[in-house]
């Protein structure tokens, strides 16, 4: 997986956009079996399909987060990477124990 943080500084606002791309195929299958990571995005609430939201899943963060001070931005980053970076780590070494076939005789 692939974490991209663009900045940038417009009408006096600070705007931090955050994705992730290039998913490998372990990802990829944890994913579909586990569930994607919901990352929290607050301090920041933003509404998606007409609900607020404080976190999204790791495949869809990128969005336009504004901020008035460029240390709350910063700081901002700084949290969301560590966020990301966890939940890739606990995605990428997850375990399915249970999926299997079982054959007992009677």
């Amino acid at each position: 997986m692939k974490l991209t943080i663009q900045k940038k500084l417009e009408n006096g606002k600070y705007y931090v956009n955050i994705s992730t791309t290039d998913f490998d195929q372990i990802e990829l299958e944890n994913m579909k079996k586990f569930g994607s990571p919901m990352i929290s995005i607050l301090p920041i609430r933003i509404r998606r399909n007409g609900i607020m939201r404080e976190e999204l899943p790791i495949y869809d963060l990128s969005y336009d987060y504004p901020f008035d001070d460029i240390d709350l931005a910063t700081k901002f980053v700084t949290e969301m990477t560590k966020r990301i970076k966890q939940a890739a780590e606990k995605l990428k070494y997850s375990k399915d124990d249970f999926s299997g076939t079982e054959e007992i005789n009677l």
